[in-house]
């Protein structure tokens, strides 16, 4: 399939997964991040080292997350960790809201 003019593992063979058969539309209605997907590239992923690039610890908003993987968390771990954060964040934004309920 057609994607990055000079993609870095040119010539190579790589595994990979097909996201494009997947359906937005289903993932958009699980309201929640598909980490699996990462979870199992990670994990297949031969060289563990160079899997994750620079931009990514700011995409997630910090290290937790790529430690999180690297430490062999499941999916469902991950998101437990996050659980107190919410919590906290959704108190802290009911101060701001300018109408009741989510």
């Amino acid at each position: 399939m057609p994607s990055a003019p000079q993609p870095p593992e040119l010539g190579k063979k790589c595994r990979g997964r097909d996201l494009s058969t997947l359906d937005l539309k289903d993932l958009q209605e699980k309201d929640r991040i598909w980490l699996d997907i990462l979870i199992e590239a990670y994990n297949d992923y031969p060289d563990k080292e160079g899997f994750f690039n620079s931009f990514f610890d700011t995409l997630a908003g910090g290290p937790q997350l790529r430690m999180q993987i690297i430490e062999g968390y499941s999916a469902e771990e991950v998101r437990e960790s996050w659980q107190q954060g919410l919590k906290e964040f959704d108190a802290l934004r009911e101060r701001y809201l300018l109408y009741p309920g989510k």
